[in-house]
């Protein structure tokens, strides 16, 4: 709620923080933030509003010295799925075979080394809409009807991996 409060941040011969007319922070309990409606005429400047705010609290979490409940910067660690992997692997796990690409010929060569193959979201997978409804994308086996489609899609990176029966 740092839009209906006044914020502060001074940086100098003297560092001052204040958020709700509160000063000191003891604690911190980081839940799931949500930005807030930009009611902007132009998308691009819409976008760009919302890219700054997600910034600003990115930055605020960094410099807000107290005892934190699910520190924001692990809580970015534990759900960075790419690094997850890569921890894994690094500490012998048996990880399936994984590809991130945007590049159509390394997936068509992924998917026919592959029996079957996954598709997952790099994020959460949640996409809200402007009705305040939102739609979530789980793990898919790609079918065969979207592998012959691959040239006309657009690719944007997400996760690719083998297969593995449950």
């Amino acid at each position: 709620d740092y839009l209906k409060n006044n914020v502060t941040l001074e940086f100098g011969e003297i560092e001052r923080f204040v958020i709700a007319n509160k000063a000191v922070l003891t604690s911190v309990w980081y839940r799931r933030t949500k930005l807030p409606e930009v009611s902007a005429t132009n998308e691009s400047e819409r976008i760009y509003l919302l890219n700054e705010m997600d910034v600003f609290l990115n930055n605020l979490f960094g410099v807000i010295k107290a005892k934190w409940l699910s520190e924001p910067s692990s809580v970015w660690k534990a759900e960075n799925k790419l690094l997850q992997l890569s921890l894994a692997k690094q500490i012998g796990l048996n990880v399936p075979k994984t590809l991130v690409t945007t590049n159509r010929d390394e997936l068509r060569l992924f998917i026919k080394r592959n029996e079957k193959t996954v598709i997952k979201p790099i994020g959460r997978g949640r996409i809200g809409y402007s009705d305040n409804t939102s739609k979530l994308i789980f793990t898919n086996i790609i079918s065969e009807d979207v592998i012959n489609k691959i040239d006309s899609l657009e690719l944007t990176p997400a996760i690719y991996q083998e297969y593995i029966e449950k």
